[in-house]
């Protein structure tokens, strides 16, 4: 038998993120227009919006084990809110502004937050404090070029507990456990790096430039 789709309406611009819980049943959406809402699947209809973002939100996140939602909007402003209740419990601004791209790696309770820096935040206390290490400048491989390029992605390897960040001109990868930088490659495209993507064994890095290659 065949099913009709089932349009869920609510949000008043592009949906960024959509993530299904299947602890609670329930699918979390967000939009560009700074809101999330969320949804029950089966009955087609919202459940609740959480607003408070002021910016539109790179990310979310359900880490297994725990009953929070983690929301990440464009200024850096991360939000905690109860899985639960569904109500706010905390917010963060990580000292940065600017956010291009996050990555979570919720096994290992940690966000990345890129930019022109690269943040690792913990979250295995949320309401007691949070732990924040600060990475180095994202820098080309010559020691000799001082200029720094804002990162375009970033990717976290679990299995090589590794965070692999493309800026437009270079490929660097650092430790997912403690923030030391293991690697860095340089001048590897033609033209700007505009993407990058883990194979599924995660042992082999693709990387596309502006000009349409890939290597």
């Amino acid at each position: 038998m065949k099913d009709d789709p089932r349009i869920l309406s609510g949000h008043h611009k592009g949906i960024k993120n959509l993530v299904f819980s299947p602890d609670y049943q329930y699918l979390v959406s967000s939009s560009y227009d700074y809101d999330i809402i969320i949804w029950n699947p089966i009955v087609g209809q919202p459940l609740t919006k959480l607003t408070g973002h002021e910016a539109y939100i790179l990310g979310i996140s359900m880490p297994p084990g725990t009953n929070y939602i983690i929301s990440i909007d464009a200024k850096g402003c991360t939000k905690i809110w109860d899985a639960v209740t569904l109500l706010l419990i905390e917010d963060k601004y990580p000292e940065m502004a600017n956010v291009r791209t996050v990555a979570f790696a919720p096994k290992y309770r940690r966000i990345i937050y890129a930019g022109m820096y690269l943040f690792l935040q913990s979250f295995s206390q949320f309401i007691s404090g949070w732990k924040m290490v600060v990475y180095e400048y994202a820098r080309l491989l010559d020691n000799k070029l001082t200029e720094d390029f804002p990162i375009v992605q970033a990717l976290v390897s679990l299995k090589n507990m590794e965070i692999y960040v493309a800026t437009i001109q270079s490929v660097s990868v650092w430790s997912l456990d403690d923030g030391v930088q293991l690697r860095s490659f340089g001048n590897i495209m033609k033209s700007e790096i505009t993407a990058i993507a883990l194979d599924y064994d995660q042992r082999r890095l693709y990387v596309a430039d502006q000009g349409g290659r890939l290597k």
